[in-house]
């Protein structure tokens, strides 16, 4: 019995940690290819910061993660685009961060729009890779790790 329990937690934090990987090699794929991409000027409609309230641990302990919610139009060959992706792997997590990206692109502001030349609907205002790709890359492995390990750990008889 205790080698069934060992591999049903194994087998999800082994789905975890895919889904954990998953999320790092979008961010890493196309923050690579965001660096490549064609440039075009675009506005900020609306910025605001928002929040999320998690609960964790035995104690019922909430806590706040923030992050910043922007939205930006563009044009393309003629064609008006809406894009809300400041960045691949952008998480923010503090408030005071959040308030510094927001306070970066206010409503009304022209901005540096890239977009990807094969789909336009794909477009970030920073190229590059940001440290959410590498947390999903971190916590999948460890998490992969773990679900193995207790997947294939022997059950003490």
């Amino acid at each position: 019995m205790k080698k069934i329990i060992h591999q049903l937690f194994g087998l999800l934090f082994i789905l975890f940690g895919v889904m954990c990987l998953s999320i790092g090699v979008v961010g890493l794929v196309g923050g690579l290819a965001s660096r490549d991409w064609l440039r075009t000027d675009g506005v900020i409609t609306a910025a605001s910061v928002y929040t999320q309230t998690g609960v964790s641990g035995p104690d019922s302990f909430t806590s706040d993660t923030y992050g910043a919610k922007i939205s930006y139009d563009y044009k393309v060959a003629g064609v008006t685009y809406t894009g809300t992706r400041v960045g691949f792997g952008d998480l923010v997590g503090s408030e005071k961060r959040a308030q510094a990206i927001v306070s970066q692109y206010q409503a009304g502001t022209t901005v540096s729009v890239f977009y990807s030349p094969t789909n336009p609907k794909n477009a970030v205002l920073e190229r590059g890779i940001f440290g959410g790709t590498w947390i999903g890359f971190g916590v999948g492995t460890v998490m992969m790790a773990a679900g193995l390990w207790g997947f294939f750990q022997k059950s003490q008889t």
